[in-house]
C-alpha cells in the first residue's frame, strides 16, 4: 500500500522526509504550496470549513495513472462518505503529471470533522 501512496502523491524524492525509492519509508507531508507529500488538512480562515489539499496524478498523465482519488469526510471516523456538496476550490497544475487540489467541505461547521483521500488502483 505504501508504494501506491508514494506514487499517487508524488512522494519519491530527495527532499526533507522523502526517500529516493518507492519501497523506502517516507514521512513527508504536503506543505502549503508544496509539490509532494501526504495530504494537508486545515481550516479555511474565512468560513471555518474543513479543507484538504493533496497532490494527484492527472488523468491525462503518461503513462495513464490507473488510480482514482476520492475525498471523504466523517464526523465520527466510523463512517466515511464523499460529500457531494464539497467543492474543489483550487486545482493548480504542477507539471505534465501532477496537480495540487484543494477540496473544501461544505457541511455545517462541526466540533468534530475529519477528512481523508481514498486512493484506489484497478
Amino acid at each position: 500500500m505504501a508504494n501506491i501512496l508514494k506514487y499517487a502523491f508524488h512522494m519519491p524524492g530527495s527532499g526533507t522526509g522523502q526517500a529516493t525509492t518507492l519501497t523506502a519509508p517516507n514521512a513527508s507531508f504536503l506543505t502549503p504550496g508544496g509539490f509532494a507529500g501526504l495530504p494537508l488538512v486545515g481550516i479555511e480562515s474565512a468560513t471555518g470549513k474543513l479543507q484538504l489539499t493533496y497532490i494527484r496524478r492527472k488523468a491525462s498523465a503518461t503513462p495513464a495513472p490507473g488510480i482514482t482519488y476520492m475525498v471523504e469526510f466523517s464526523d465520527a471516523l466510523a463512517r466515511w462518505a464523499i460529500n457531494p456538496s464539497a467543492t474543489e476550490t483550487t486545482v493548480t497544475e504542477l507539471d505534465t503529471t501532477f496537480e495540487r487540489v484543494t477540496v473544501t467541505d461544505n457541511a455545517p461547521v462541526s466540533p468534530k470533522r475529519f477528512a481523508r483521500v481514498r486512493v484506489t488502483a484497478p
